[in-house]
């Protein structure tokens, strides 16, 4: 195996780089908008990367440190994990741009890297390889919430080429991530386009055909005569998975989708997490609550009111922290209308003390109130908006495979069993 030729060397992550803690910004001067956003271990992937968070970013309006405004390029660790399991301990990502991101205390930045033995974008994906974080895991502390140190991470032993070989495995891998990566700006252009949409033809009533129509009273305000406001539970169906039983966790090629675990702005579904099961356990599996392509979810625990939509053709059944909704004439619409920020939604989502619920009820969502257009104007909605919608879940398949392609590959090329050395691969550097 090419990990054992004299070229791969044991390292300690000690040797090669030190990890500088970030600030204790004050919750007090948190706010909803701004310029610079404190990145939190929630703006990480398990799989590496930092991600949006939309609309739950934390902004600094105070003064801080010069030192703590990160760089693009930086590299970040998670050091703190809310879960016990602490699937994101550990996790890398790079800052993606200049002057816009503040370093919490909860992570910690790579310094001082040694680059005559250490590549930093390599290092990236030895932070990913299950031998590194697994030894970050078993040397945290907490029983709840998990904490790791520069002290433990620079104890992290593993196997490393030399430089030349590292910048070619590097460069393999991220080619994968460039293409994931461009195909979450272009998912990103069509949502806006989507937003945009929704917005002329459902907000400021601008839809085909407006100016021949009149405007009525309604309990929404002013609607299009032939319009109407209906509860949720009226205008779709909305199925209570209360009594849904989780299944055994099983894998088996060839299966079926069985949770929705990741539900996340944009009405994206992060199918990273599924579960698979043969056709005989499922249809065997009791208690099951089946969805399909355009029913939509909304989590009911955790991040109350997220809301995602089942991809076409996909068949799926969901647990016990889901509510599904299911409008088959107009799944785009729902979709659209479920992500928009009406009034209406976010006072039923709230209790009386005025704050997010801790779990929604399933008889809050049937409460929504919801503007229900006239067949033609839905029908010409989704003929124009759906094929955005299905263009974004091809994007996010394709990620899915790009992804799982990628994490293939990564621990048989950071562990040597793959040898590149000898390949001919550009690196971006002359000096590889």
């Amino acid at each position: 195996m090419a990990g054992t030729s004299p070229e791969w060397r044991r390292r300690r992550l000690g040797e090669v780089f030190r990890i500088q803690h970030g600030y204790a910004f004050k919750g007090a001067h948190f706010s909803d908008s701004g310029k610079h956003i404190v990145l939190t271990p929630g703006n990480f992937r398990p799989q590496g990367g930092i991600i949006s968070r939309g609309n739950r970013e934390k902004y600094y309006s105070a003064p801080f440190p010069e030192r703590f405004l990160l760089r693009e390029g930086d590299l970040l660790v998670v050091m703190t994990d809310l879960k016990q399991s602490a699937p994101i301990l550990g996790s890398p990502g790079f800052v993606p741009e200049d002057d816009r991101y503040l370093h919490n205390q909860r992570l910690g930045k790579i310094v001082d890297l040694d680059v005559r033995q250490m590549d930093g974008r390599f290092l990236y994906y030895l932070f990913l390889s299950d031998p590194v974080r697994e030894q970050i895991r078993a040397t945290a502390t907490g029983a709840t919430v998990r904490h790791t140190a520069p002290e433990r991470i620079y104890k992290v032993e593993t196997v490393v080429p030399g430089v030349k070989t590292q910048r070619k495995i590097a460069s393999i891998l991220s080619a994968y991530d460039d293409l994931i990566e461009n195909n979450l700006r272009r998912i990103k252009i069509l949502e806006e386009m989507a937003r945009a949409i929704y917005q002329e033809w459902f907000v400021n009533f601008r839809f085909p055909g407006h100016k021949k129509v009149k405007f009525v009273d309604s309990p929404l305000g002013k609607i299009p005569e032939g319009w109407a406001v209906r509860r949720m539970a009226e205008a779709a169906q909305v199925v209570d998975c209360s009594h849904a039983r989780k299944p055994p966790r099983i894998d088996a090629s060839g299966g079926l989708l069985l949770h929705v675990w990741n539900v996340g702005d944009g009405g994206k579904l992060d199918l990273s997490t599924q579960y698979l099961i043969s056709d005989e356990d499922y249809r065997a599996w009791t208690k099951r609550i089946e969805v399909a392509g355009g029913d939509c979810v909304m989590t009911k625990t955790g991040r109350v009111g997220a809301v995602g939509q089942i991809p076409a053709g996909l068949r799926a059944a969901i647990g016990r922290n889901i509510v599904a909704i299911r409008w088959r004439a107009a799944p785009t619409y729902l979709l659209h209308y479920l992500l928009s920020p009406h009034k209406d939604r976010e006072v039923t989502l709230l209790t009386s003390r005025g704050t997010i619920m801790e779990s929604l009820h399933v008889k809050a969502v049937e409460a929504l109130r919801i503007g229900v257009p006239t067949v033609g104007v839905l029908e010409a909605y989704e003929n124009t908006a759906r094929p955005l919608q299905r263009l974004i879940e091809v994007l996010v398949a394709q990620n899915g495979i790009l992804r799982a392609s990628r994490d293939l590959l990564l621990p048989r090329l950071v562990s040597g069993e793959l040898d590149v050395s000898d390949l001919e691969i550009e690196t971006g550097d002359v000096a590889a």
